[in-house]
């Protein structure tokens, strides 16, 4: 029997499986739930989003501003949106390196950006 075609085709699935690996990993942004901190690169501070309950159900929590927002996911990144008060927070976060921007507009403007770590 020739095994030389049997290697290859061993050799050719071992090769694709590598290189799709990192295609199927998940980041912690992409479970059904997750409870992820971040930390500012502006201030220090620390934000805490949560996802629960869906998947476009989350929390977000910062010194200032808390409550129930919605995800929108979209390419690379996710955005948690909320409204609130005279407030609204946008904070989008890359799903591969975790870093964020923040942005509030309303009765003050502020923009914020750092990285999250998944807990």
């Amino acid at each position: 029997m020739d095994y030389s075609i049997i290697k290859k085709q061993i050799s050719s699935l071992a090769l694709y499986s590598a290189m799709a690996l990192p295609t199927f990993a998940q980041t912690a942004l992409e479970l059904d739930e997750f409870f992820v901190n971040c930390v500012s690169d502006v201030v220090g501070g620390h934000v805490t989003l949560v996802r629960s309950g869906g998947p476009d159900k989350g929390y977000i929590m910062t010194s200032s501003v808390e409550g129930e927002a919605t995800i929108h996911p979209a390419g690379e990144s996710m955005t948690f949106l909320l409204m609130q008060d005279q407030n609204v927070v946008t904070f989008v976060v890359k799903y591969e390196s975790l870093k964020y921007d923040m942005i509030v507009k309303g009765t003050g403007q502020h923009f914020d950006r750092g990285t999250c770590a998944a807990s």
